[in-house]
C-alpha cells in the first residue's frame, strides 16, 4: 500500500512540473508577442522586468484547467515573489 502511494505522489509531482514548464514556455511565448524578443526559458525566471511581466500573466490565468495547474501556477508565483523580494 505504501509504495502505491508513493508512486502516486511522484507521478503528481511530474504532473505538476510538466505543468510549470508548459506555464513557463506560455509565458516566453506571451513576452515575446509583446516585445521582448530576448525573452528565453532561463531569462524569464531570473530577469527582473521578465518576472513582473510572467507574474502579471500567471494572476491572468483565470480558467485554470485542473487542481495540477492551480498548484503550478501558486509554486511559480511564490518562486517569482520570493525572487523579487531578493
Amino acid at each position: 500500500m505504501g509504495k502505491e502511494i508513493l508512486m502516486a505522489m511522484n507521478k503528481n509531482l511530474e504532473v505538476i512540473k510538466t505543468q510549470k514548464e508548459s506555464l513557463v514556455l506560455r509565458g516566453v511565448e506571451k513576452l515575446k508577442i509583446i516585445g521582448f524578443t530576448n525573452v528565453t526559458i532561463p531569462t524569464i525566471l531570473t530577469d527582473e522586468i521578465y518576472l513582473l511581466y510572467f507574474l502579471s500573466f500567471l494572476n491572468k490565468i483565470s480558467n485554470s484547467k485542473n487542481e495540477d495547474e492551480i498548484i503550478a501556477i501558486k509554486e511559480l508565483k511564490t518562486l517569482i515573489t520570493k525572487r523579487l523580494e531578493i
